[in-house]
């Protein structure tokens, strides 16, 4: 129960940061200058505006069952997690414990600019905040624990994340826009500066993840021989099959958007971004799993 709790939060609070990334980010980057704002992208704003409200509550409720599972995970009793002893010594005796009150206090930052959306300064605020919330997510992992070059594991990982946030957190917004914007070329703009921005993302998931291997696995044979290996092998695939549906979505669909079948290309853009998402949902599973088991690189 203890072990399933974990998981359990760790992949909500995995969801719920990246999700509250990647939105408070979106408007910056899709719809352009704040000063040219209209009334569409002020109702796209307003359609979106939930998911920042619902992705930094449960990332403040699965932060809190996280915390609450680590100290069972310690104490080998969850009643006992609940007392004061073992609550101060998680706060007071490790890493976690601080940098847990830093993430959510970071989180609640975000939560409380919501309400002055679509004000610029308010969603920059929320990125930031959201962020570095993400960020210091590396100092939960595995990198905090690696000998040597621990800066440098710990670098990537944070990059890795904030990737992560980039991609996966902007495709509901993407796929609210979508439906929003009713002119194809104002929806060809948001998908370009999606592409732009998901580009970015996934270089930066290459690069941070080839080093992270380096770090996590002893050899590319761990892959198949271990069980962590296997594990990451199946978010390895998951990843090759997100990478192919944006491809499909970058060089096939969006071109055709603007076309006179503008409505029947959405479509077909939103089932594949659904697809998409639910890929990720399940990489973000793989990703929780793979915080409870011990690479073989450990040590």
């Amino acid at each position: 129960m203890l072990e399933a709790g974990l998981l359990l939060s760790r992949f909500l609070h995995f969801t719920a940061t990246l999700s509250l990334f990647g939105v408070s980010l979106f408007p910056l980057y899709a719809l352009g200058r704040a000063g040219a704002w209209g009334g569409n992208e002020q109702r796209l704003l307003r359609r979106i505006k939930w998911i920042p409200i619902v992705g930094a509550l449960t990332a403040i409720a699965s932060g809190v069952g996280w915390f609450v599972f680590t100290a069972a995970s310690m104490t080998g009793d969850l009643s006992l997690a609940l007392n004061r002893e073992s609550l101060y010594a998680i706060l007071q005796g490790t890493d976690f414990g601080p940098l847990w009150i830093v993430r959510l206090l970071l989180v609640c930052a975000a939560l409380l600019t919501v309400p002055w959306w679509p004000r610029r300064t308010a969603i920059w605020t929320a990125a930031i905040g959201s962020s570095l919330s993400l960020a210091l997510l590396a100092g939960t992992g595995h990198a905090r624990a690696t000998q040597g070059w621990a800066g440098s594991h710990m670098a990537a990982d944070s990059l890795h994340l904030l990737a992560a946030g980039l991609w996966l957190g902007a495709l509901l917004p993407l796929a609210i826009a979508l439906r929003t914007f009713s002119s194809p070329k104002r929806k060809s703009d948001v998908l370009k500066a999606f592409s732009r921005i998901g580009q970015i993302a996934v270089g930066l998931l290459f690069a941070t993840g080839i080093a992270n291997s380096f770090f996590l696995l002893t050899s590319p044979l761990d892959l198949i021989a271990t069980s962590y290996g296997k594990v990451l092998s199946v978010k390895l695939m998951l990843f090759a099959l997100m990478l192919g549906l944006a491809a499909l979505n970058r060089f096939w669909i969006t071109p055709r958007v603007p076309e006179r079948d503008s409505a029947l290309w959405t479509r077909r853009l939103g089932i594949s971004i659904a697809i998409e998402q639910a890929l990720g949902l399940l990489l973000l599973l793989a990703v929780a799993v793979l915080g409870a088991m011990e690479p073989p690189g450990a040590g």
